[in-house]
């Protein structure tokens, strides 16, 4: 199972020019605001501070879910 305390770094390399690290395979369409960061991990969407700090679960049913978008 994932945890939590690694989304951070994934986070963290979601905002990356280059997306080729390992381990961000889940990690998917990643959306910034002024203030914030929301992706796709494992077909739920997820917001975080823009630093990838202090991640949350936004969904969690068996639909997967995409694009999240401010």
């Amino acid at each position: 199972m994932f945890k939590p305390r690694y989304l951070a770094l994934f986070c963290a390399l979601a905002t990356a020019p280059l997306m080729a690290a390992e381990g961000t395979a889940l990690l998917r369409q990643p959306d910034l605001s002024a203030s914030h960061l929301t992706f796709v991990y494992g077909g739920d969407i997820w917001i975080a501070d823009k630093d990838g700090k202090n991640p949350r679960q936004l969904t969690s049913h068996p639909a997967s879910e995409f694009a999240p978008h401010f």
